[in-house]
C-alpha cells in the first residue's frame, strides 16, 4: 500500500512539473518573450484576470411539458418515441366514438326531459286555471250572500213597506165590497130571487178575503220586525261561503307553489343535464391531445412496454414528456471545495465538446444548497465495487441564453463559469508564486544581485496565473527557486 501511495505522488510530482513547464511556456509567449530567452523567468504584465472553474456537463432542456391523457379511451395514433413534434401538433388520439355515442345520447335524454316537461307543465296550468276560476266562483258567493245579509240587517226598503201597504189597504177594501154583495145576496135569497148556493159561494169567497186580509196585515207587521231566524241562517251561509273561498284559495295557492318548485326542479335538472352536455362534448375534443410546445417527444413506459395504437389508457395518465428545445441548460456538478465560489447569476461560457470555436453564453441558473457523494450516480453494482467517494459535489445548472436549437439534449459540453474578473490587474504565472505555511504568498524578483524575496497580497488565481499587489509591471520574478 506504500508502495502504490509513493507511485502516486512520483507521478503527482510529475504531472506538476510538466504542467509548470507548459504554462511558463505560455506565459512567455503572453509576455511576447523570443525562444532565447532564460525560461526560468517571466515578467510581470498587466491585463484582465479572469478566474474561471471548468466542468464538463450535459445539455438538457430547460423545460418539460407533460402530456397527460383527459379522458379514458383506446389509443388510435400516437407519435414515436423521439420524434420531433411542432406546437399544436396532434401527439395522441383515442377513439372518439364511445363519447361521441355517450353525447348522442345525452341530447336525446335533455330533448325527452324538456318534452316531459313541457307536457307536465301544460297539465299543471290547466289545474292551475281551473282552480282559479273556482276561486273567483266562490269569491262571487261570498260577496252575493253577504249582500244579501246586509239587505236584511237594515230592514224593508221604503218600496217594500209601500207595496205591503198598498196590498193590505187592496185587500180591506176588497173585503168591504165582498160583505157588500154578500148582504144583497142573503136578502134577495130571502125573497126567493137568488138561490141559496150563490149565497153560499159569496160566503166561501168572503171567508177568504178575511183570510187574504189577515196574511196582508201580518206582512206589513213583519216589515218592521227583523226575523232572527233568517238572519242567522244567512250569516251561516256567508260563513260557508267564505270557508269554501278560502280552501279554494289554499288549493290555487298550493297548486301554484308546487308548479313553480317543479319548474325550478326542472331547470336544476336541465342545468345538471346540460353541464353534463358540455362535458362529454369536451370529452369528444380531449380525444386528441395536442403539444403545448415545440420539442422532442419522450413516452413513457408501463409495465415495461411503450404505449401504442389499441392501448387501453385512463384519465390522468402521463403519457410522455414534450422537451422545449427553445431552451436549454446545462446540468453539471462542482465539488465542495469550490462550491462556495459559484454563485446564482455568474457569467459562463458552453462549449461543446470537440466543436471547435463554437461557444454559446449563459448564466447559472441554479446551485444545490445540499451536495452528495460523487459517486452516488454510479449504477449500484458500481457503487458495491467501488463504495463511497467521500467527497461531496453539488448540482449546478447553467441556463444558456437565448434560443439554441443547435444544441441537442444528452450532448456533452465543457463549461467555463467566470467566478472572479479583474481588469488591469498586475499578472504574474502561477508556478511564480509561494506560499509559506502561515499562507504569506510571496514571489522572487529576479535582481542584479541575485533573487530577492518580494510578498505580495494575492486578489485571485486561475489555473494560468496569479493576480496581485505589490510588484510593478515589467518587473521579473523567477519561475523556479534559482
Amino acid at each position: 500500500m506504500d508502495l502504490l501511495n509513493r507511485i502516486g505522488r512520483k507521478r503527482a510530482l510529475a504531472s506538476a512539473v510538466a504542467v509548470g513547464a507548459l504554462l511558463a511556456l505560455l506565459w512567455l509567449g503572453r509576455s511576447g518573450l523570443n525562444a532565447s530567452a532564460d525560461l526560468r523567468k517571466a515578467a510581470v504584465v498587466r491585463g484582465s484576470f479572469e478566474e474561471t472553474i471548468r466542468r464538463r456537463g450535459t445539455i438538457l432542456p430547460v423545460g418539460k411539458e407533460k402530456i397527460m391523457t383527459k379522458v379514458r379511451g383506446t389509443i388510435l395514433r400516437i407519435v414515436e418515441d423521439g420524434a420531433r413534434v411542432e406546437q399544436g401538433q396532434v401527439v395522441v388520439e383515442l377513439d372518439p366514438k364511445p363519447h361521441e355515442e355517450a353525447l348522442a345520447n345525452q341530447k336525446a335524454n335533455l330533448a325527452r326531459i324538456r318534452a316531459d316537461r313541457e307536457k307536465a307543465r301544460q297539465n299543471e296550468l290547466k289545474d292551475l286555471h281551473k282552480a282559479e276560476d273556482e276561486v273567483q266562483a266562490h269569491k262571487l258567493r261570498v260577496d252575493l250572500e253577504t249582500l244579501r245579509l246586509k239587505e236584511m240587517q237594515l230592514g224593508p226598503a221604503t218600496s217594500d213597506e209601500l207595496n205591503a201597504k198598498v196590498n193590505l189597504e187592496n185587500a180591506k177594501a176588497l173585503l168591504v165590497a165582498r160583505g157588500e154583495e154578500f148582504e144583497i145576496l142573503t136578502g134577495l135569497a130571502n125573497d126567493g130571487f137568488v138561490s141559496k148556493t150563490e149565497v153560499r159561494q159569496k160566503e166561501l169567497d168572503l171567508r177568504q178575503q178575511e183570510v187574504a186580509v189577515a196574511q196582508a196585515e201580518l206582512a206589513y207587521k213583519k216589515l218592521e220586525t227583523l226575523d232572527p231566524v233568517q238572519i242567522a241562517d244567512q250569516k251561516l251561509k256567508v260563513c260557508d261561503e267564505e270557508k269554501s273561498f278560502a280552501e279554494a284559495k289554499q288549493r290555487a295557492s298550493l297548486l301554484a307553489k308546487n308548479n313553480k318548485d317543479a319548474e325550478t326542479r326542472h331547470e336544476t335538472r336541465i342545468k345538471r343535464e346540460e353541464q353534463r352536455l358540455k362535458e362529454l362534448e369536451e370529452n369528444v375534443t380531449r380525444t386528441k391531445v395536442t403539444s403545448p410546445v415545440p420539442g422532442v417527444a419522450m413516452q413513457r413506459a408501463f409495465w415495461g412496454m411503450q404505449l401504442g395504437p389499441g392501448r387501453e389508457v385512463r384519465d390522468g395518465w402521463e403519457i410522455m414528456t414534450i422537451s422545449d428545445l427553445r431552451k436549454m441548460k446545462v446540468a453539471l456538478t462542482v465539488d465542495e471545495g469550490r462550491i462556495a465560489r459559484v454563485l446564482k447569476g455568474m457569467k459562463a461560457g458552453v462549449r461543446p465538446t470537440g466543436s471547435g470555436n463554437v461557444r454559446f453564453d449563459g448564466a447559472v441558473s441554479l446551485v444545490a444548497e445540499k451536495g452528495r457523494d460523487e459517486f452516488e450516480d454510479f449504477r449500484q453494482e458500481t457503487q458495491d465495487i467501488v463504495g463511497k467517494a467521500q467527497r461531496q459535489v453539488f448540482d449546478v445548472e447553467v441556463e444558456i441564453e437565448g434560443e439554441s436549437l443547435d444544441l441537442r439534449p444528452g450532448l456533452r459540453v465543457d463549461v467555463e463559469i467566470v467566478v472572479q474578473r479583474i481588469e488591469n490587474a498586475l499578472l504574474v504565472p502561477r508556478a511564480a508564486l509561494v506560499r509559506e505555511k502561515d499562507g504569506q504568498a510571496y514571489v522572487r524578483l529576479a535582481g542584479a544581485l541575485g533573487p530577492e524575496r518580494k510578498p505580495v497580497t494575492v486578489l485571485g488565481e486561475s489555473e494560468l496565473a496569479v493576480a496581485v499587489e505589490g510588484l510593478e509591471e515589467g518587473q521579473r520574478v523567477w519561475l523556479v527557486e534559482p
